[in-house]
């Protein structure tokens, strides 16, 4: 059984996930005295970590309504009837 989170649900975790590593980088980068390399890989992380997540279906984020999904065409549906049954 695979973990999906719906969209509305994954568009919030995102966002609270983002601002929360945004704040933990500023206050982490006063203590750093200049070095920001530290700070830079926090964010690589951090966006990794969502790509996985999106990558790998959990997350399945529409951007808070902005990227709707396209209706399936008939070719994408035949395909999906198949992988269903497979």
């Amino acid at each position: 059984m695979k973990l999906q989170l719906n969209s509305k649900i994954s568009d919030v975790l995102i966002a609270a996930y983002l601002i929360g590593m945004l704040f933990f980088r500023f206050n982490l980068e006063s203590s750093l005295q200049g070095n920001y390399v530290v700070s830079i890989l926090f964010g690589a992380m951090t966006l990794f970590f969502i790509y996985f997540l999106i990558n790998k279906k959990v997350l399945n984020p529409t951007y808070f309504g902005l990227f709707k999904k396209k209706p399936l065409t008939r070719q994408q549906k035949k395909k999906e009837a198949v992988k269903m049954n497979n």
